[in-house]
């Protein structure tokens, strides 16, 4: 995840981006997906460049932990 960084604090509707790369090389990533706090995971624009548009002011003001996983199809996703 290249934005928001950590401890960031955030307003409106803003672009989580980030990029995805695959381990062995051959870039076969298949998706991306994000979670936001409590939130279940949802698939992001892109797949090796990446965002999602998140509205913020819909949702309580906090602390939210933001995780992305990419899929390749060979091994189990790595959250970050």
């Amino acid at each position: 995840i290249i934005f928001p960084l950590n401890g960031a604090v955030v307003k409106g509707i803003i672009t989580i981006h980030g990029t995805a790369s695959d381990e062995d090389g051959d870039e076969s990533i298949t998706k991306v997906e994000i979670k936001i706090g409590n939130g279940g995971w949802v698939i992001v624009n892109g797949i090796t460049k990446w965002n999602y548009s998140w509205d913020t002011t819909s949702i309580e003001n906090g602390d939210y932990v933001i995780q992305a996983r990419a899929y390749d199809g060979n091994i189990p996703p790595l959250i970050q």
